[in-house]
């Protein structure tokens, strides 16, 4: 059998009848393994071992034996044919024949639960036991990533699965939960358990191992004393990211979350309450509108949590992220006031951490819904501005009065007259200019359109250097001062609308982008949404230097371009080889 290790023989000194029957059993099954270890598992010989090994499992004199280890009540055919299923899954051979014959892993662990439910406490008792054995745990990881364990004195082996664990099979405690996971595989030179081990099964398995960590942890999420804390968070983390793209029950997350929580783990615990309200947000998707209001009313509080916790973690633009998503769906839930609050709560954090493109579209989603209270909308801009300044980011400040002047004065709210509009515009086109003047940038014009102009033009020699504009993460480029796609030259006076195009990114994630007109955006991709993913019969619309479509956040506009370009704090010569 190709299984990590074989458990060794067992003495033969002063045996009984019985337990020389069991040793005939022992040799069975090492002569098994033996014989099929080279077979394929559609092959003649292969059935052939298996039927030689039924028959001498079921002989009146191995199996008076071996049924010793099962309850009075067991059916010696049935059995034997159960224990021979469970035996070959431990073998890469064994399970293909396995998958063949039952078409599903359920069925194989229905066999394994009855296996193990099926023995006596005796027998039940002594397999636990060995599992702290320094020297013959009996406990296996299988080819195919279960873990398994021998039948005491038999040589069978059986899988684990989830029909150990509490409620199934063996029923096993947290105690005993925690001997197996943390048992020395047989043979293992190295000492590996289970344990260290699984985080690499959990691609695999991740259902399984995630019964294994709830199982370690208990159900306040804090294992036992004893086991290395940092070998069960790589294992916690591992099954984050398996379930990363899965759908998946709430119960899988709210243990995660309890381990962080005990760990004090932020990011941990982050992530988990993240993946929690996903799960409920996908929940509520599907259910009746009346019940999806608590759903996504417990999709918001997690989100909020999870905020909490990146921010405790310094993940500033990841709380962010948390306090928008929590604020949308409190929107869902039809609570309009805690979801003004919280998109308020994700503009301020993501002023501390993020580029003002990330600002201006949590801005944009309040404006509508906050007609009725423009003057906390604007003191939201002003706080937002002052968190800029403080980072010595002027222009991103003085962009978002801009943006703001922009919104009263094209978007005028109902129930506000003219001259207060007038008197708020004028406010921020103030502040906007005071911003402008400390970052030495006087004759700065207020109008986006002439601002990017503006700011292509101020830097434009070192746009149209060999290695571009450098700013925090991303290059600017505009060669020979023309559209890449079209090859339109950029005017001596205000004109073209210009917008910047993702084109590369190099190893070390540094973002590259080209300067291109507006109208080369609106022939590459005519629709604004731009995502990755689109519905049934939407068409993608293909990059034209990335082999793949384009994506929403490919092209930046407006304020973005501005901010990019004006806030970069000049060239920086990359290093030999770099990609451009």
């Amino acid at each position: 059998m190709e299984l990590q290790g074989t458990t060794a023989s067992i003495s033969t000194a002063s045996q009984s009848p019985s337990e020389r029957s069991r040793e005939s059993s022992t040799e069975l099954i090492r002569a098994f393994d033996e014989e099929i270890a080279p077979c394929a598992a559609n092959s003649h010989g292969f059935y052939a071992a298996i039927e030689r090994l039924v028959q001498g499992l079921s002989a009146s004199d191995v199996w008076n034996a071996l049924g010793t280890c099962f309850q009075a009540d067991t059916q010696c055919g049935s059995m034997v044919n159960l224990l021979v299923i469970q035996h070959l899954s431990t073998s890469v051979n064994g399970m293909a024949h396995v998958l063949n014959l039952l078409r599903s892993t359920v069925k194989l662990a229905a066999g394994a639960s009855k296996v193990l439910r099926s023995l006596t406490p005796e027998v039940r008792s002594e397999m636990v036991s060995r599992w702290s054995d320094s020297e013959q745990t009996s406990v296996y990881m299988t080819p195919n990533h279960f873990i398994a364990v021998e039948i005491p004195g038999t040589g069978l082996r059986c899988p684990v699965m989830c029909v150990g664990l509490p409620g199934r099979g063996l029923g096993l405690t947290q105690y005993e939960v925690t001997q197996l996971i943390t048992a020395r595989l047989e043979d293992r030179t190295d000492g590996a358990t289970a344990l260290s081990l699984l985080p690499g099964v959990a691609v695999h398995q991740r259902y399984l191992t995630w019964h294994l960590l709830a199982a370690l942890i208990g159900v306040d999420g804090n294992p036992l004393d004893g086991v290395d804390p940092v070998a069960v968070r790589k294992l916690a983390i591992s099954l984050l990211d398996a379930f990363k793209s899965v759908d998946e029950t709430p119960a899988i997350h709210e243990s995660l979350c309890m381990f962080f929580d005990r760990m004090g783990d932020d990011e941990g615990a982050a992530r988990s309450y993240e993946h929690l309200a996903r799960t409920h947000e996908r929940m509520a998707h599907h259910v009746a509108p009346r019940k999806s209001e608590g759903l996504y009313l417990q999709a918001a509080n997690f989100r909020s949590i999870a905020a909490s916790c990146f921010e405790k973690g310094a993940s500033l633009k990841a709380a962010a992220t948390q306090y928008r998503e929590a604020g949308a769906s409190f929107a869902k839930a039809n609570e309009t006031s805690r979801a003004h609050e919280y998109y308020e709560l994700a503009a301020v954090s993501m002023s501390r951490a993020a580029a003002v493109c990330d600002v201006e579209s949590l801005l944009g989603s309040l404006r509508e819904p906050s007609h009725s209270d423009l003057a906390s909308l604007c003191l939201l801009h002003e706080r937002c501005a002052e968190i800029f300044a403080a980072r010595e980011r002027l222009v991103s400040a003085a962009l978002l009065h801009i943006l703001a002047a922009d919104y009263l004065v094209e978007h005028r709210p109902k129930r506000l007259g003219r001259d207060e509009v007038t008197a708020l515009a004028t406010h921020h086109r103030r502040r906007a200019r005071d911003y402008f003047n400390v970052a030495e940038l006087s004759g700065a014009p207020q109008d986006l359109r002439q601002l990017v102009w503006f700011s292509i033009e101020r830097r434009l020699d070192e746009l149209t250097s060999q290695h571009g504009l450098s700013g925090e993460n991303y290059v600017v480029r505009f060669v020979d001062a023309r559209d890449t796609i079209s090859f339109h030259e950029f005017e001596a006076t205000p004109g073209d609308a210009w917008v910047l195009m993702l084109t590369g990114e190099r190893p070390n994630g540094v973002r590259i982008y080209d300067l291109v007109t507006a109208h080369t955006m609106r022939r590459l991709a005519p629709t604004r949404r731009l995502t990755g993913v689109v519905s049934r019969g939407e068409r993608k619309w293909p990059h034209p230097i990335l082999p793949r479509a384009f994506e929403a956040g490919d092209f930046i506009e407006g304020a973005g371009v501005v901010d990019m370009i004006l806030s970069a704090p000049g060239p920086e010569i990359p290093p030999p080889g770099a990609s451009r």
